[in-house]
C-alpha cells in the first residue's frame, strides 16, 4: 500500500513539469513577444496588468518545477543514474529558489521603475540596472546552477534507459537556444521554450504510463 501511494505521488508530481513548461511558454509568447527594445515600450509593459499576471504565472511555474524536479528524482532514485539525478536535483533547487527570489523582486521593482520613467524620471533605470550587480560568486552560482542541473538530469535520463533519450537532445537544444534569445533574437528563445515544453511532456507521459497500475496501463495501450 505504501509503495502504491509513493508511486501515485510520483505520477502526480511529474505532471508539474509539463504544466509548468506550458505556463512559461504561454507567458513568453503572450507577454514578451512584442518589441520592448525602446525604454518607453518596456516601461509601459511592466506597469500593465498582463505583466503582473505573467510574473505571478512564472512564480507559480517555478514552484511547480520544484515539485516536478523532486518527482523526477524520486523516479530515477532506484536506477543506475541515481547519483546524476541527485546532483541535478540539488543544483535545480539552488537555481529555482534563486530564480523565485529574483522574479519576486523584479515583480516589485520593475513596475516602480517603469512608472518613474513614464513620469519623466529617466534616471530610474539606474535602479533597475543596479539590481543585476551581484557579487561574482553569487552571479556565477545563479547563472550556471540551472545549466548544470539540466546537464545532470539529462545524463540521468540518458543513462537510466527507461526514459526517452530524444528528450535529452531537446534539453540540450534549449540550453543552447536560451542564451541566444537574450543576445541575438528573442524569437529563438520562444523555440527553446517550445522544445523544453515538448521534452517535459514526453518524459512525464512516459513516467505516467510506466507507473500506471497494470489495468490502466493496458487500457492506455
Amino acid at each position: 500500500m505504501a509503495g502504491r501511494i509513493l508511486v501515485n505521488r510520483i505520477r502526480l508530481g511529474i505532471l508539474a513539469l509539463p504544466i509548468a513548461g506550458a505556463m512559461e511558454l504561454a507567458t513568453t509568447v503572450l507577454v514578451w513577444s512584442g518589441d520592448t527594445s525602446a525604454d518607453r515600450d518596456w516601461a509601459e509593459l511592466v506597469i500593465s496588468v498582463r505583466y503582473e499576471a505573467a510574473q505571478l504565472t512564472d512564480l507559480l511555474a517555478l514552484v511547480l518545477y520544484l515539485f516536478g524536479a523532486f518527482a523526477l528524482y524520486a523516479y530515477l532514485a532506484r536506477t543506475r543514474a541515481e547519483h546524476w539525478a541527485i546532483a541535478g536535483l540539488i543544483l535545480g533547487v539552488v537555481y529555482l529558489v534563486s530564480l523565485i527570489v529574483v522574479t519576486a523582486i523584479d515583480t516589485q521593482v520593475e513596475p516602480f521603475v517603469g512608472q518613474q520613467y513614464l513620469e519623466g524620471r529617466q534616471s530610474a533605470f539606474e535602479i533597475y540596472e543596479s539590481r543585476g550587480q551581484l557579487p561574482g560568486f553569487v552571479s556565477l552560482t545563479y547563472d550556471w546552477s540551472g545549466y548544470a542541473s539540466f546537464a545532470f538530469f539529462g545524463i540521468a535520463i540518458w543513462r537510466s534507459r527507461l526514459l526517452p533519450q530524444g528528450a535529452v537532445i531537446l534539453l540540450g537544444a534549449f540550453a543552447i537556444l536560451t542564451p541566444v534569445a537574450f543576445t541575438v533574437n528573442t524569437r529563438i528563445g520562444f523555440l527553446g521554450y517550445l522544445l523544453i515544453a515538448i521534452a517535459e511532456m514526453w518524459v512525464a507521459w512516459v513516467i505516467w504510463r510506466q507507473l500506471a497500475p497494470a489495468g490502466a496501463r493496458s487500457r492506455v495501450r
